[in-house]
């Protein structure tokens, strides 16, 4: 099964140093800035998972929830922004700042949950 993973961050840097790490994975990465591409994104591919910043999921949480196929993790800096996020939409957190080897975890958990 190809794994195809999308990442959601507004910060440049960190996408293309996720999405280098995760190919580096043999993991297909679509990366964006906003979650209204992101939307657009998950439109018009499927994905096996979707990464999303914190700051940028509020704008398109209620439609990540439409699929529920689709497992979202959420990267935040902060425990109390985490506390406010439906868990029956979320699957997993990343707490920042994470390193390759804790996004590359991520994914594989869950990919193997499907």
């Amino acid at each position: 099964m190809e794994q195809r993973v999308l990442l959601v961050h507004e910060d440049h840097a960190v996408r293309e140093l996720s999405a280098r790490t995760l190919a580096r994975m043999g993991v297909e990465v679509d990366v964006v800035p906003r979650g209204a591409d992101a939307v657009a994104a998950l439109d018009a591919k499927p994905y096996t998972v979707a990464v999303v910043d914190r700051v940028l999921c509020d704008h398109f949480l209620d439609v990540l929830a439409k699929r529920p196929d689709r497992p979202i993790v959420i990267c935040t800096a902060s425990e109390k922004d985490a506390a406010g996020l439906d868990t029956a939409v979320v699957n997993l957190l990343i707490p920042k700042p994470y390193d390759a080897s804790t996004l590359v975890g991520v994914i594989i958990a869950c990919v193997t949950e499907k």
